[in-house]
């Protein structure tokens, strides 16, 4: 082989070598790593006339009133089981100042104002809930980060299947969201949140971002809604692959882009560039040498 030709497959590798590390690289930027994902839920619902409304104020509330565990990463405070009818209350459930882990399983709210409220809370996983029949929202997080809302069914509540506002960090994640009326998810003044592979059908909206950047949006897709997603005075969002059919003129709308917002993934632009330039130099030395 000549020098020239290992030469040049030599820049043919290393470009390979840079396409796939830059295309690795982009697509992870784009993912906020979720270590709660991997928590096993289990459904074991009780028989049960119905459980009161539950209010936490604090840790010690919380220590009190869960079932088992500690509050640690690995050995988290739950509370499971549940069923209950706020009759026309404010909340089923009430959660606020606490930072230790907690984990809200298996239970059955509905017929509040609000489902579930928190306030000011960190490090609580809310998995496999069923909200729903609530007078405004389903779930509703003030001032609350580093949550996940995971595998949850919200549904038939009047005015928002989940609404954070002020929030950071959290993620809501393969979520079954429908006719709740107005949206399914929306975020107000918030900022780093993941809203990943969710499926949302039947509202006005399904994702609304009001004042909040940031924001990862990945795969999440539905039917029925009267729009796709909105997104106001908001500014660095990622939108990738998420669809939606707009029921008015029954067109699918990609979430790649959104209502007067494009997104564009600059390092995936410089790879594409770098491939092309790499390609048509080796196509060049390649046809020169046929034609000698």
């Amino acid at each position: 082989m000549k020098r020239a030709d290992i030469f040049y497959y030599s820049i043919l590798l290393l470009l390979f070598i840079i396409f796939f590390v830059g295309f690795i690289s982009s697509f992870e930027d784009t993912i906020i790593e979720d270590k709660n994902s991997n928590e096993v839920f289990s459904f074991n619902i009780r028989s049960s006339a119905g459980d009161k409304s539950i209010v936490i104020n604090n840790n010690s509330d919380l220590k009190e009133i869960s079932s088992s565990g500690n509050g640690s990463k690995s050995n988290p405070y739950i509370i499971e089981n549940k069923i209950i009818s706020g009759e026309g209350s404010l909340y089923c459930i009430s959660i606020s100042n606490t930072n230790k882990y907690l984990l809200l399983r298996n239970c059955f709210l509905s017929n509040a104002s609000y489902g579930l409220f928190l306030s000011n809370v960190s490090y609580a996983l809310i998995g496999v809930n069923y909200i729903s029949n609530n007078l405004e929202k389903g779930i509703y997080g003030i001032n609350s980060e580093n949550n996940s809302f995971i595998g949850n069914s919200i549904h038939d509540n009047s005015h928002f299947g989940v609404f954070l506002d002020n929030c950071s960090l959290n993620n809501v994640k393969n979520n079954f969201i429908f006719e709740n009326n107005i949206t399914g998810i929306f975020l107000n003044n918030s900022l780093y949140n993941n809203i990943t592979e969710n499926i949302i059908d039947s509202h006005y909206c399904p994702i609304y971002l009001f004042s909040s950047n940031y924001t990862i949006v990945l795969k999440n897709s539905g039917e029925g809604n009267a729009q796709g997603i909105v997104e106001i005075n908001s500014s660095s969002n990622v939108f990738e692959g998420n669809w939606f059919i707009n029921i008015i003129n029954k067109e699918r709308e990609e979430g790649n882009e959104s209502k007067g917002s494009i997104v564009i993934d600059f390092t995936m632009i410089l790879v594409l560039i770098i491939g092309i330039f790499g390609f048509l130099l080796l196509a060049s030395h390649f046809l020169k040498k046929k034609l000698k």
